[in-house]
């Protein structure tokens, strides 16, 4: 007869990875679980790319899309250990891109903006504006949105496109829009058959005139 003595039960090994795009840096957290009482003491992480650490819930940025097999060790303070490994796949990341249809745009008035973003690897699930105005309500998540800037200005309009991977890629172009004049006018002599006089009394820079009576 040969007694055996036990020092433990082995972990229950387990983790997850999230946010698996190139250059991103990559969350790796452990989700093992011991049932002797035992506590997990020790952490081993090969991150398939040549680089480890021993950190329990370490992050690591991959800077190749690819397939790399991680694997992962635990010991307790019982002496006992568990190893597992799992494949991760890395994404590429969208290229955000967008532009207008007109040359000039003009304050006070709606124009729109066109997403001509595109990804290599995934669909394009999500997009965000921000127009870099100073009012309330200054974003969007339309893919081709319309919008009306209240004052002419230099503005840095960002736009973040996100794949079906939770990849995302930001640009930020700055649209350069016009002050709109003020049109008005006074009149006087308002009789029939006596000539009135019109005055133009609006504002801005104006080439050109128009008037219908």
């Amino acid at each position: 007869t040969i007694n055996i003595a036990l020092n433990g039960i082995a972990p229950s090994i387990g983790f997850i990875a999230q946010e698996l795009c190139i250059n991103e840096p990559v969350q790796f957290t452990d989700t093992s679980t011991t049932s002797d009482g035992s506590n997990i003491i020790s952490w081993s992480w090969d991150f398939g790319d040549g680089t480890n650490s021993s950190a329990p819930n370490p992050q690591h940025l991959y800077t190749n899309d690819s397939t790399y097999l991680v694997t992962f060790t635990i010991q307790t303070d019982s002496n006992c250990e568990n190893k597992t490994t799992q494949n991760i796949q890395i994404h590429k990341k969208p290229i955000a891109g967008f532009y207008t249809i007109i040359n000039t745009i003009c304050s006070r008035q709606e124009f729109q903006l066109l997403d001509n973003s595109f990804s290599t690897d995934g669909s394009i699930t999500n997009w965000f504006w921000d127009f870099g105005d100073i009012v309330v309500g200054d974003t969007s998540i339309l893919q081709d949105p319309n919008y009306i800037f209240s004052v002419g200005n230099n503005y840095n309009v960002t736009h973040i496109v996100t794949t079906q991977y939770n990849c995302k890629d930001t640009v930020t172009n700055i649209v350069a829009v016009k002050e709109s004049p003020v049109s008005s006018f006074t009149s006087s002599n308002q009789c029939v058959d006596n000539a009135t006089q019109f005055t133009n009394t609006s504002q801005g820079n104006i080439l050109s005139l128009l008037w219908d009576f």
